[in-house]
């Protein structure tokens, strides 16, 4: 049965880009949900390694504040 997002079925090639992209950047880039990364994720046993966050709430405060002082 054919289906409508063949690349999802290569677990080797959805290993390898969890590895590298956040999960939504994937399903943008295949033209899918979310939760169709997350779903196939989970069936494969695939670990999302953590990432380093870039939205602190800190550090935004921190650089608003600095920025109307100036």
């Amino acid at each position: 049965m054919p289906t409508k997002y063949p690349k999802l079925l290569d677990k080797v090639w959805l290993s390898r880009e969890i590895k590298t992209k956040p999960l939504r950047q994937i399903a943008t880039e295949v033209g899918c949900s979310y939760s169709a990364i997350v779903y196939q994720k989970n069936r494969y046993g695939i670990d999302v390694p953590k990432r380093k966050t870039y939205r602190s709430s800190s550090n935004k405060s921190k650089n608003i504040k600095l920025a109307l002082k100036k």
